[in-house]
């Protein structure tokens, strides 16, 4: 390869991470969202705008045709294996949301919502597209199995960098898992069918089915491999069981390679390795990748440790990984496909797509009564649309060319740019809202007095609802106050508040120290802030890890559909707990009810 050609490579890829970086951070400065950014980023330096440039401006034909061109054209092009292998990676990583603990514990409703959101967007493209242009049903059926397929890498990199876990992200895992499974198959059948059809062939059921069940089991087969190997080379160490003995029977690779039995940058860059190897195998001889990847994931989580998936969130790594990432999929994107003849059926299949996604999800969510926050969540997260999508799309090009398969491609590659795009700036700013309604409840609850009317604000929202509890455990301390609530009219259903309430308490205690504790909840049943503030009798550990009995319990139900008003809620609970003569307040309190109690002053500090 010349130097000529080596420097315009070098150089491409400076401008497509400086380029992507740069938007990315005046994107995130205006509130529009990073990932938007680093992607437009990618589409002001990748060669497809000069294309689009160069029909508009016929001076820059020139350009277009020149050898500069064609050698910066080909240099996005064989930088795009990365987003193949990074997709890979994504894949990888959502086997540690498989462990057989966490399916056990899926539910009924994690499957219900996936059906229907695999149903609805289904039928609603297929039909949509069958009647509104003149498109065989098989070919029309094609295009509705990719758009099932929802792009789990922009969610899980969000996830990732906003540090979100819990119950939002394993239901993401397992509903992404099995609408991705369900869309290949789907695709694997129809696209057998269609060319079939279209071809004038006779489908051979028997032989077609037979071919789809050997590439899911050669996927899997190599998946098992890559466990193998990842087993072999990161062994697994204990810590407190360890000892230097245990290495004496071990081969050198063997001992070597488990050096670095916790996260570290070694086992970052053997997944790398290894799994990179099983993507391109399984690429290479047409087996569906993404099964390879999740499958070998699924038997690490289970079977090795899921400590290794840690490695794959360092810090100084990932954001790296993620910005090429997003830079690629912007530089990739052919701006040349957006035809005025199919902008209309491009956003066509848009707009039916994000309907089946959307609405599929939100009914799923509803039926199975899930949480309120979940269901305003979780249906907005499935617009992206990206990596097997696409990789679907070329495929179904190919195999299906002169008989209608670019109209697929012209049609579906756009339309997969404007998910993913409009889809990464919804995830980002719905993952923001998620973050302010979880993790924002511990900077409230941290927020240091500043307002001297801050007592004042408190009473107002405490009223008399100031209670001496005689309960011995957390259990009996919250039933005691929501039946409080229950005698003063504020709330009807007990048993249902004490669920929210002890639900919230599994995901982490809401002790604060200090012998105060603010469970708290956001509920359907109370259409304002209230605020039950319990002094107990007998003092007693709401944690084992605490270190001192509780003595105070502030119990906060706001409305569900105001977060807001439940982080200010806390702010103002935890601003007065920091002031100093909070607790002769609540005496005051307690004396005008003619209960007389002598409070320990914990907080003189």
């Amino acid at each position: 390869m010349a130097l000529y050609d080596i420097s315009i490579q070098i150089g491409s890829l400076s401008l497509l991470i400086g380029s992507a970086y740069l938007f990315g951070k005046l994107a995130d400065r205006f509130n529009i969202g990073e990932v938007v950014g680093q992607i437009f980023g990618g589409i002001v330096v990748g060669p497809h705008i000069f294309i689009v440039l160069a029909k508009i401006f016929p001076s820059m034909g020139l350009l277009i045709n020149s050898r500069f061109f064609h050698v910066y054209n080909d240099a996005f092009e064989h930088e795009h294996f990365f987003v193949f292998m990074f997709l890979g990676l994504i894949a990888f990583s959502i086997g540690e949301e498989l462990h057989f603990d966490r399916l056990r514990n899926m539910g009924m409703g994690t499957l219900l919502i996936s059906v229907l959101q695999t149903v609805l967007t289904f039928v609603a493209v297929t039909a949509g597209f069958y009647l509104a242009i003149d498109i065989s049903l098989p070919l029309a059926a094609v295009m509705g199995s990719i758009a099932v397929a929802t792009a789990p890498a922009v969610t899980f990199i969000l996830m990732a960098k906003f540090e979100i876990k819990g119950k939002l992200r394993n239901m993401m895992a397992n509903i992404l898992v099995i609408e991705d499974i369900t869309g290949l198959i789907l695709f694997s059948i129809l696209i057998e069918v269609a060319r079939g059809t279209v071809k004038g062939d006779v489908v051979n059921y028997f032989s077609m089915t037979k071919g789809i069940l050997f590439q899911f089991a050669a996927s899997i087969l190599i998946g098992f491999i890559l466990f193998l190997v990842l087993k072999f080379a990161i062994k697994h160490v204990d810590q407190k069981d360890s000892h230097d003995e245990d290495y004496e029977n071990e081969s050198l690779l063997s001992t070597i390679l488990s050096k670095h039995p916790t996260p570290s940058v070694e086992i970052f860059i053997i997944m790398i390795a290894t799994v990179s190897l099983s993507i391109a195998i399984s690429m290479y001889f047409h087996f569906p990748f993404m099964i390879t990847a999740i499958f070998a994931g699924m038997l690490i989580s289970n079977f090795h440790s899921h400590v290794i998936f840690d490695s794959l969130r360092i810090g100084n790594l990932m954001p790296i990984f993620n910005l090429l990432f997003f830079a690629l999929i912007g530089a990739n994107v052919k701006l040349e496909t957006f035809s005025s003849s199919v902008l209309s059926f491009i956003i066509l299949y848009v707009v039916l797509r994000s309907f089946g996604k959307v609405v599929g999800g939100w009914i799923g969510c509803k039926l199975s009564g899930m949480d309120p926050k979940i269901t305003a969540v979780l249906p907005r997260l499935m617009l992206p649309q990206a990596g097997l999508a696409a990789v679907e799309t070329i495929f179904a090009a190919s195999i299906l060319k002169g008989y209608g398969g670019e109209l697929i491609r012209n049609i579906i590659i756009p339309g997969i740019v404007i998910s993913e795009v409009s889809g990464a700036w919804i995830s980002e700013r719905t993952l923001l809202k998620w973050k302010s309604w979880i993790v924002g409840e511990e900077a409230a609850l941290h927020c240091q007095s500043k307002d001297e009317n801050v007592l004042t604000t408190f009473s107002s929202l405490v009223g008399n609802r100031v209670m001496e509890l005689m309960s011995r455990t957390k259990e009996e301390a919250i039933s005691e106050m929501s039946q409080l609530l229950n005698r003063s009219g504020k709330v009807k259903d007990v048993n249902y508040l004490q669920q929210q309430i002890m639900e919230r308490e599994k995901l982490e205690s809401t002790s604060i120290g200090f012998g105060v504790a603010v469970p708290h909840c956001r509920s359907l049943d109370v259409k304002e802030t209230i605020i039950v503030t319990g002094v107990v009798r007998h003092g007693f550990k709401w944690h084992k890890r605490d270190k001192d009995p509780i003595e105070i319990i502030f119990l906060i139900v706001t409305p569900s559909d105001d977060p807001e008003k439940h982080l200010e809620a806390l702010k103002i609970v935890a601003q007065t707990a920091s002031c100093p003569n909070f607790r002769e307040e609540i005496g005051t309190i307690l004396a005008s009810s003619n209960i007389q109690l002598e409070l320990k002053n914990r907080f003189d500090s």
